[in-house]
């Protein structure tokens, strides 16, 4: 199982993001166990482009450790950043 701090970089590296991007991941709750521990949001991203990725990422990495976070929004783990180059 990957960090959450990997699945970041993964993801970015990934989504070939234009500069100015911004991406949070945020830890979930899952509903069930099909669905991930994690949700994404991206910014300048086209719908296509983002959901394919995301498909992809669910796909591979449907749970991720979030021991190593500890920024938090509300009772959720997150990591934000917005691609500077």
């Amino acid at each position: 199982m990957k960090t959450a701090q990997e699945f970041f970089e993964d993801f970015i590296r990934n989504a070939q993001l234009p500069v100015g991007c911004s991406v949070v991941i945020r830890e979930n709750k899952p509903g069930n166990d099909s669905d991930p521990n994690w949700i994404v949001a991206v910014g300048k991203l086209s719908d296509d482009a983002c959901t394919r990725l995301v498909a992809d990422m669910r796909k591979r990495h449907p749970s991720i450790d979030w021991s190593d976070i500890k920024e938090r929004d509300g009772k959720w783990r997150v990591i934000r950043a917005i691609k500077t180059a």
